[in-house]
């Protein structure tokens, strides 16, 4: 009796011991996912004023577009990354007003996320941008936007036009000199050459006593593809004082390849022409060879017709494509109700490579009823297109 007792007591701690090392090793299980889960991190976040994120800054004018560039690391290909845009303490608006959130699914590498206000210019103060990671707060930057002061003399240079944005004709009209194009607003990336995706920035230098100078910029489609000769794309015509100035053409669709020209008046009175050139900007190879809409993340639901709440979903694919080839989805609502054709909406990119992707799309209000466009660029080239319409 005594023998089987202790025998009896042996297997029962055989038993406990063997339960006891089955619950440890799922626990040593569920530890190892949930960190291999908390490795991916945001790295070298940075505000700026494009983005590449070269130009970095904690400062914008009222005019312009914030960007947010970061880096991605250790992360799987769902990895889920949220900007939420707030106005902390700004002119017109309550305390902590959430302006806008922005998502993107993404792998390891470069991202960025960007704002832009359509409707006028950034009220001056404060503001922040948090990033989120897998919907958890990972990062927060605050920046501000200042109006920029008043000139109190006309800079003591300017960049001096290179030899592709030299003007085609001398200037006609004493008073605006030094007119060229460029790949930003600074002029620091002087061009004739542009992307599908691109603004086409016109620099030039009022001279002394033109303050209140009315200059209109007229962007002229010399023999472009799908459009008439010499079609008048569009036109802007502001007043300006001495100095350095800028205007800029953009386009909500991709701007149609070929030869352009910018037709600068003063006064009323031809000033300068410079010609410009919308060309093949995709010369790494990549490809999109998928790409729908969806309402789910997955993609396992695929519809051309969402209703006005909730996320727009775009899959798409990319073949052939290096690590670093620059993805922009834009979207873009062709036709909608209470907005002019082709109004810009919001936008999401990353740096990728080859895979599978989605990009999400938000709206803190309802979606305008009406039929949409998601235009997706590579390095920003036109790669494809998704068309859906919200009920």
């Amino acid at each position: 009796p005594t023998q089987f007792v202790i025998l009896e007591e042996k297997i029962m701690h055989q038993r406990n011991f063997k339960l006891f090392l089955a619950v440890l090793i799922l626990v040593a299980a569920s530890l190892a996912c949930q960190l291999a889960f908390s490795t991916a991190k945001v790295e070298n976040l940075r505000l700026a004023q494009d983005e590449t994120g070269q130009q970095t800054t904690a400062q914008f004018n009222p005019e312009d577009t914030f960007y947010l560039v970061g880096d991605l690391s250790n992360a799987p290909d769902d990895t889920k990354l949220k900007a939420v845009w707030t106005a902390i303490e700004v002119e017109g608006a309550d305390p902590n007003t959430v302006l806008e959130e922005r998502e993107l699914t993404a792998p390891s590498g470069p991202f960025w996320f960007s704002l832009s206000q359509e409707s006028g210019i950034w009220p001056a103060g404060r503001y922040k941008v948090e990033v989120f990671l897998d919907d958890e707060l990972s990062l927060s930057m605050e920046f501000q936007v200042v109006a920029p002061p008043e000139p109190t003399a006309p800079p003591t240079a300017t960049p001096e036009p290179t030899a592709t944005t030299a003007p085609t004709a001398p200037a006609a009209q004493a008073g605006l000199t030094q007119a060229f194009t460029a790949l930003d607003e600074q002029g620091q990336r002087p061009s004739s050459a542009f992307a599908q995706a691109d603004k086409i920035y016109t620099l030039f230098t009022l001279d002394p006593g033109q303050e209140g100078a009315s200059v209109k910029g007229t962007l002229i489609a010399v023999d472009a593809e799908g459009l008439d000769p010499n079609y008048q794309f569009t036109e802007i015509e502001e007043s300006f004082g001495s100095g350095q100035n800028v205007i800029w053409f953009e386009n909500s669709a991709p701007w149609p390849k070929g030869i352009y020209r910018v037709d600068l008046a003063l006064d009323g009175q031809p000033a300068q022409s410079l010609d410009v050139e919308v060309v093949s900007t995709n010369t790494s190879g990549a490809v999109v060879t998928e790409a729908y809409s969806t309402l789910d993340n997955e993609g396992q639901q695929a519809s051309e017709t969402f209703p006005t709440n909730g996320a727009v979903y775009i899959q798409f694919t990319l073949d052939s494509a290096p690590a670093d080839t620059v993805v922009r989805g834009v979207m873009v609502a062709a036709d909608a109700e209470g907005l002019d054709p082709y109004t810009y909406i919001t936008e999401a990119g990353a740096d990728l490579g080859s895979g599978s992707y989605t990009f999400t799309f938000t709206n803190d209000s309802p979606w305008d009823v009406g039929s949409y466009v998601v235009y997706i660029y590579l390095n920003g080239e036109l790669g494809g297109s998704v068309r859906f319409q919200v009920q």
